[in-house]
């Protein structure tokens, strides 16, 4: 295990409160109205191709909700999505002359009730550009007030306990179904391989915050043949591992120091994936908090790019 630790400096409460607080204070403040204006309203380029990714006959719906993802434009120009309850992909192919054959699941963050769509669309282009095949996950999430009128307010309350490390129990349920998710869109890709001109030996999935849990979920389902064959956890959320398999996919992690869900989940991932016998690599960095993402931002963490970069370089993506 190649493990970067850095220190964090010691924060005030009030500093902390505010790295709880400021997600759901952000979508608090946005205007309800434009939040809930349909995307399809934005100016932007085509759209990808979305793909549903069960059967006709597999009723993968969660009860009692058959509404369709319900897809906004916040204020502030971020586009997410909620209320999925039939999961699907979004395809992101890299330029043909570019194509390596090398493909990544990616899952977004968003406490199993939305999915941030621009940063999961930033590392599918990112990934394009290294000539890899994208596949944005829409995993099922927890239903949602349909108008922001009341889906700000409810945030308002639901995220801060779960940034700060309390009321993860609560998640857990919630990340099961999306979790099969996972799973499927393994099983998917790899067997539309050949279409997409890919190596079924060199599918990966990458998840980001709760998506995380999707990743390393996904990673450890029981059947071999199912799992990935390569996993990224960046700033994951817990998840009960159990034991690892040796056999599980390599796995590279990265989180920062100033993140409360960095001790309760990233670290003890990466122990039990070394414990277990499986490779992985796990970066902490001194700042970043919950979130970082793939926009620079000053901290060490802007280098994650680079390093896992390299970890892809190194197994042949």
């Amino acid at each position: 295990m190649s493990t970067r630790h850095a220190r964090s400096e010691p924060s005030s409460r009030l500093a902390r409160i505010q790295a709880f607080v400021w997600p759901a204070l952000l979508l608090f403040a946005a205007d309800a109205a434009a939040a809930d204006a349909p995307a399809a309203q934005q100016p932007a380029a085509a759209p990808p191709q979305k793909l549903l990714i069960w059967p006709a006959s597999t009723p993968d719906a969660i009860a009692g909700v058959e509404s369709p993802d319900q897809e906004s434009v916040a204020s502030w120009h971020e586009r997410f999505v909620r209320n999925v309850t039939r999961a699907s992909m979004d395809l992101y192919p890299p330029e043909p002359s570019r194509a390596n054959g090398g493909a990544v699941i990616v899952c977004s963050g968003g406490a199993f009730r939305f999915l941030s769509m621009d940063g999961g669309e930033q590392i599918a282009r990112w990934l394009n550009a290294r000539g890899i095949t994208a596949f944005m996950l829409r995993y099922r999430l927890k239903p949602t007030p349909r108008l922001g009128l009341f889906f700000y307010p409810e945030m308002l309350f639901v995220l801060p306990p779960l940034l700060s490390g309390r009321k993860i129990d609560e998640v857990k349920p919630l990340a099961a179904p999306a979790i099969a998710d996972g799973v499927q869109a393994v099983r998917f890709v790899r067997s539309h391989a050949e279409a997409w001109h890919l190596s079924p030996d060199r599918i990966g999935i990458a998840g980001f915050s709760a998506g995380g849990m999707v990743a390393i979920g996904a990673s450890l389902t029981p059947e071999p043949r199912d799992r990935p064959n390569f996993t990224a956890a960046l700033y994951s959320g817990p998840l009960d591992l159990g034991q690892v398999p040796a056999d599980a996919p390599p796995l590279f992690a990265a989180a920062a120091a100033d993140d409360p869900l960095t001790p309760l989940a990233t670290i003890p991932m990466a122990a039990a994936w070394k414990a277990g016998g499986a490779p992985v690599e796990v970066h902490i960095y001194q700042h970043g908090g919950h979130g970082f993402g793939i926009r620079k931002a000053g901290n060490d963490s802007d280098g994650w790019t680079d390093q896992f970069s390299a970890w892809l370089t190194a197994r042949g993506v």
